[in-house]
């Protein structure tokens, strides 16, 4: 059924604001993302509004990466108005859909709501380490991409000068060669009258049109965790009583102002409601089920929220939602009756409600996390939604298109070009999530890093390279599987290379996916709609190798390897999909013998345990338990930890980067030590997230990563031993 609430709004400029296209060479690129402070939500933004009143003023500044003296520049005053302008316009969109309290939720309206934060942002090429930078879009060679906080306000405030890396924002430069990642936080100076900024490096060897991309993800995504109880009742409050969804009366009449929202998947709505109310100021009490479904079960739970008596009225978000699910219910109830039929069984939902707030802390003080993108949320998708998802998380741009010609500088054209003639193969130093981010200048601990590599786009292939067609095999059936895939000839596996992207994220089969609207998420991203999507992965520093059938069973028996095994939960189980199509000709040494060996490649289900446990218990889980979670490494037994994914979603509460980049670094710096090995499938997945992930659900990966990471396992365990094809 169609969603009750909005209707598409974007006009056409700002349509083409992330349609646009430009092939001048030398047109100068800047993205600008504006938020204006809390004062000027009450008045009309573009009107008295000067280019001094925020702050604006040419500098240069110097900073030190890839061992290249950069010069930075403020945006211009044009571009600083138009990105002011063009956040006026969202703001206004909001408020004609009467909805200026989900604006605020997230995206540009939280950043100007709560934190006063304006970034602009732009392309600067380094020829030489002491030429001008040329803000004249992105060349061959190495460009930075850098994003400024210009807020004249922001600066003021100590405590906000240290939480540069708050604030999460991906990146993606994509064309011939596909470069993605996180943007890196670069903290304030106050006594240099420098505030936050953020940068993402790219190395170009590729000529071609390129479109330029940075969408925002969130906002203190490593907010303390200390959960409390077990599944299905955990959660981070300080108060909860069980067994009733009915406040006090001491607590409602604290908090007499009330809200209901239906949420989207709440598994666990004793957490998840919990967590939603202390995400929203002034939310002192929550209670799940909520109390006007007349039957909720466990794909509709919903909260009761409760607010502060002096909580203002746009302080309270509204969702019809609810009441729509509300009357569906009573109407089959009625049905029901009216045919004599019986009434089902109520499921055991737990109930509950607490506080959300320690009441020894000031008032309305909480240290969570914002997810600020337009992706999927428990807490926004259905009830909140993004009026656009082209532009409500999109960072600002002039232009997004670029055309990169031959040329550059001695460094990153003839050099390179020697250097990748003498690449040695990969290793497991290549595959190191730790050691990517240590190489950025200084290191990081949010997982921004400098790229090891990229996706490197191929001419679709002629029948002579490939004579068989692309063919796709039905979705399977079971959980997980729901999505198609490629066949491979197994003599010629450059034809797997070959992907159709269009129908990777098109199905939603979740519950209440009915109620997601189309327009909530990206879709002109190029890549989602790609029929013939032809790339490899290639790392700067080395090569992977690819090989046949006939090579990989030859390796198989050398090596004396019987069986592979893919181990974890969901992601695992769409990755093994890959891996039996990949195996399915391949001959495998005789498991009975005494020496046959196994490879395990083992996932160790980080969306569980990101969305379960904190860092502590990480480590005190790992220790404990890692016979029982990890098989012992020995002569004839060999495991492979696969990182997480770029996430671009938060499916369940803490379910976001942040905490999958947090528990990869802990995993890897755990068990290296202890002989495990590792795939690196964090920068595979970057470019994707928003693209080949099932029902565009930011988390489960499908696609081109997923190929990569059995063509990675397969050089690791074979590049010793038979001779393939350097990729």
């Amino acid at each position: 059924m169609p969603h009750p609430r909005y209707k598409q709004v974007a006009t056409e400029d700002e349509k083409n604001h992330v349609a646009v296209r430009s092939h001048n060479k030398t047109a100068m690129f800047l993205v600008v993302l504006v938020v204006l402070p809390v004062p000027f939500m009450f008045c009309i933004w573009t009107q008295g509004l000067s280019l001094e009143s925020i702050g604006w003023k040419k500098q240069l500044r110097t900073t030190d990466d890839w061992n290249l003296q950069v010069q930075e520049q403020e945006p211009s005053p044009v571009l600083t108005q138009h990105a002011l302008d063009f956040v006026a316009r969202r703001r206004k969109a909001y408020a004609k859909e009467g909805k200026h309290d989900d604006w605020k939720l997230r995206g540009h309206g939280y950043l100007l709501t709560y934190q006063n934060i304006v970034l602009a942002a732009t392309v600067i090429s380094s020829t030489t380490v002491t030429e001008q930078p040329q803000e004249n879009g992105l060349t061959m060679g190495r460009n930075r991409i850098v994003i400024w906080n210009v807020h004249p306000k922001r600066s003021q405030s100590s405590k906000l000068l240290d939480q540069c890396h708050w604030l999460t924002i991906w990146v993606r430069v994509n064309g011939p060669e596909i470069l993605s990642g996180l943007a890196r936080p670069i903290a304030a100076d106050s006594v240099a009258g420098r505030d936050c900024r953020w940068d993402f490096w790219v190395d170009i060897q590729t000529p071609g049109q390129y479109e330029i991309d940075a969408k925002l993800l969130t906002w203190n995504g490593l907010a303390p965790m200390h959960l409390v109880g077990t599944k299905p009742t955990e959660h981070q409050c300080p108060h909860v009583e069980m067994g009733t969804n009915e406040p006090s009366p001491q607590a409602l009449e604290k908090a007499p102002q009330k809200t209901s929202i239906l949420g989207f998947k709440l598994y666990q709505s004793v957490g998840a409601c919990c967590e939603i109310c202390r995400r929203i100021p002034r939310c002192l009490y929550w209670a799940t089920p909520a109390k006007q479904l007349p039957e909720p079960d466990d794909k509709n739970t919903g909260c009761d929220l409760y607010f502060a008596k002096d909580t203002p009225e746009d302080g309270i978000p509204t969702s019809p939602l609810l009441t729509q699910v509300t009357q569906n219910q009573n109407a089959v109830i009625q049905q029901r009756q009216e045919n004599g039929e019986p009434t089902p069984k109520p499921q055991q939902l737990p109930k509950a409600w607490g506080a959300s707030y320690e009441t020894k802390l000031p008032q309305y003080k909480y240290n969570t996390t914002q997810f600020l993108g337009c992706g999927w949320s428990f807490e926004f998708a259905v009830d909140f939604p993004c009026l656009d998802g082209n532009l409500d998380d999109h960072v600002y741009m002039e232009t997004r298109a670029f055309t990169v010609t031959e040329g550059g500088t001695p460094q990153t054209t003839s050099q390179q070009k020697k250097k990748k003639n003498h690449l040695p193969l990969c290793g497991q130093k290549h595959e190191s999530f730790v050691r990517m981010r240590q190489q950025t200048h200084p290191p990081n601990n949010n997982g921004a890093t400098k790229l090891t590599g990229r996706w490197v786009r191929e001419p679709w292939p002629t029948p002579t390279k490939c004579p068989d067609p692309m063919t796709m095999l039905p979705p399977s059936e079971g959980n997980n599987k729901n999505f198609p895939m490629e066949t491979i000839d197994g003599s010629r596996p450059h034809c797997w290379h070959r992907s159709d992207l269009s129908e990777l994220s098109s199905q939603c089969f979740e519950s209440n996916c009915q109620y997601i609207l189309p327009q909530h998420r990206w879709e002109s991203t190029p890549l989602k709609h790609d029929t013939q999507f032809n790339a490899v992965w290639k790392n700067y520093n080395c090569h992977y190798v690819e090989f046949t059938d006939r090579q990989l069973s030859e390796c198989f028996v050398k090596n004396k390897i019987s069986k592979i095994t893919i181990k974890g939960a969901s992601v695992s189980r769409m990755l093994r999909r890959y891996f039996e199509v990949r195996m399915e000709h391949l001959t495998f040494y005789d498991e009975n013998l005494p020496d046959a060996r196994q490879i395990r490649v083992n996932t160790l289900m980080w969306p569980h345990a990101i969305w379960h446990m904190n860092e502590t218990q990480w480590l005190h889980s790992i220790n404990k338990s890692s016979a029982a979670i990890i098989a012992p490494t020995n002569d004839k037994e060999e495991e492979y930890i696969l990182s997480p994914f770029l996430t671009s979603s938060e499916r369940e509460q803490y379910m976001h980067i942040d905490r999958a980049v947090r528990f990869g670094q802990t995993i890897e710096e755990l068990l290296s030590s202890r002989g495990y090995k590792f795939i690196n499938a964090f920068e595979l997945s970057a470019a994707f997230t928003y693209d080949t992930t099932t029902q565009s659900d930011g988390l489960h990966l499908v696609g081109p990563p997923m190929k990569m990471i059995v063509i990675k396992l397969f050089h690791h365990i074979c590049s010793g031993t038979v001779e393939g094809t350097i990729l």
